[in-house]
């Protein structure tokens, strides 16, 4: 059988505890993709590490009804995403999942020159705070996410 990645819903703010659950489970990796950003406090910029899709955590793992049934009683899981029956993401989510995973490094704040910009629509630039929006379609749907430039 080959793993495939799904995503599970999680309460926002939990994603890291939820992960830390689940890759505690024998053959399960979970995901949390985060990037850095630079946030200005006190008069100086810091670099801060912040979750790019707040409320989701991506399961990578063999689907087995023990395997479910322990991911969904997990403490702060609200639930598969996929209705009924957990679906596995498609073969472009699961390689955007991946590049935004970052081999569970935190993206680095971005050029505009980057592979991870060149991917998405760019929706809005903030100079002053050093953020760009865009978008990406992902699981069906469309995502903003902002990420931190130079």
């Amino acid at each position: 059988m080959i793993k495939h990645i799904y995503a599970i819903s999680v309460c926002s703010g939990n994603e890291l505890a939820v992960r830390d659950i689940l890759n505690s489970i024998e053959n399960v990796s979970a995901l949390v993709p985060t990037c850095l950003m630079y946030i200005r406090k006190g008069g100086t910029w810091k670099i801060h590490e912040k979750r790019i899709l707040p409320g989701y955590v991506f399961v990578e793992c063999r689907l087995s009804p023990e395997i479910y049934y322990r991911v969904k009683k997990t403490v702060y899981v609200s639930g598969w995403i996929g209705g009924g029956e957990p679906i596995p993401l498609n073969e472009a989510d699961e390689r955007f999942v991946q590049l935004i995973y970052n081999e569970g490094k935190p993206i680095p704040v971005q050029s505009f020159g980057s592979e991870m910009l060149k991917m998405t629509a760019i929706k809005s630039i903030d100079k002053r705070a050093r953020r760009v929006r865009v978008t990406i379609p992902l699981m069906g749907k469309i995502h903003t996410l902002t990420l931190g430039y130079e």
